[in-house]
């Protein structure tokens, strides 16, 4: 339980009846139950949590596998899976920030990055389905990951794009 929440709880206790209910932390209350609410979180944090978990649980016998495979697309896929599934469980632990003011650069970047990571992994599988599965060597990796990332650059042009185009005031007379 974080140091602010125990020391409201024995403000609490200290200098009013014992009927009270002990008072969280104005940051800790809004992640849990304002922004999108307690269940909202709690799902999002552990499916992200347990995704993590399947994939250290079964990184033994992937590395194994990768180790004796010749295909450089299916590695550097299983080290942007990695990359991706860490970034979707910050993302899902800081939902918070969404509602924090003065967070709202970083959660904006965090949403970014981690939305543009799926987006990388999802047209890489397809680029690399397209290609054939037993494309190996630099030049298919090369092709893949370049069509996956001029389609994720055109991705967050147009997000940011439209966020700031959506900024700006209207111009009606």
């Amino acid at each position: 339980m974080p140091q602010s929440v125990l020391s409201a709880s024995a403000a609490n206790s200290s200098s009013s009846s014992s009927s009270e209910i002990p008072v969280l932390s104005g940051r800790f209350h809004d992640w849990v139950f304002e922004c999108h609410g307690f269940w909202h979180n709690a799902v999002l944090i552990i499916a992200s949590f347990l995704f993590v978990l399947y994939l250290a649980l079964q990184s033994r016998n992937s590395f194994r596998k990768l180790s004796h495979g010749r295909s450089h697309i299916i590695i550097s896929y299983y080290f942007s899976l990695w990359l991706v599934s860490l970034l979707n469980l910050a993302w899902s632990t800081f939902q918070v920030w969404e509602c924090s003011p003065g967070k709202e650069l970083a959660w904006n970047l965090l949403s970014l990055f981690t939305t543009s990571g799926m987006l990388f992994l999802e047209v890489s599988l397809l680029a690399f389905l397209f290609e054939g599965n037993n494309a190996t060597g630099l030049e298919p990796l090369t092709r893949t990951f370049g069509i996956s990332g001029i389609v994720v650059g055109f991705d967050i042009l147009l997000k940011q794009d439209l966020r700031f185009t959506s900024m700006l005031p209207s111009c009606s007379s």
